[in-house]
């Protein structure tokens, strides 16, 4: 490898401060804290101002709501075999469920079973039958994507 030539090497650079200045002083001058007052006719920037953020009760609450307003929707498409309820047949079952922005079931799991497969499947194709599901009007950032709801299948007299 060839060595530089002298000529090539740049030289330093040197800063002039003021006399008696120490480099520290110069920099703290430089700071914003240092700087002159804005003019008061200066145009001051704006800044948008974003709506208060609703407090947990209130999410909690919307949630809870929304809630219902699932159970309802599911109740409206449930059907209960007539073979299986004059078999009296009859079960609980939990469902995990996660919601798309659309309304779309993204997974479904059978988290606790009714202890028949029938009424497995039928929650299944309920799930299935109650797509798109209707989507809350509140705001998506508290839009719970995940629930957890039961389905009952109940013999009333």
């Amino acid at each position: 490898m060839k060595a530089a030539a002298i000529a090539d090497v740049p030289a330093p650079v040197s800063i002039n401060l003021a006399p008696n200045v120490s480099p520290t002083a110069a920099v703290a001058a430089a700071s914003p804290a240092a700087w002159p007052p804005m003019r008061d006719d200066a145009p001051k920037p704006t800044v948008a101002e974003a709506p208060p953020a609703p407090d947990r009760v209130e999410i909690k609450q919307q949630q809870s709501r929304y809630a219902g307003v699932l159970m309802a929707h599911l109740g409206r498409h449930k059907r209960y075999p007539r073979e299986l309820r004059d078999a009296g047949i009859q079960g609980r079952g939990l469902v995990l469920f996660n919601l798309t922005a659309d309304g779309r079931i993204a997974s479904l799991k059978l988290v606790r079973s009714t202890g028949s497969p029938e009424l497995d499947r039928q929650i299944r194709s309920i799930f299935e039958r109650a797509q798109p599901f209707p989507i809350p009007d509140w705001s998506r950032d508290v839009f719970q994507t995940s629930y957890t709801l039961p389905v009952d299948f109940t013999i009333t007299s």
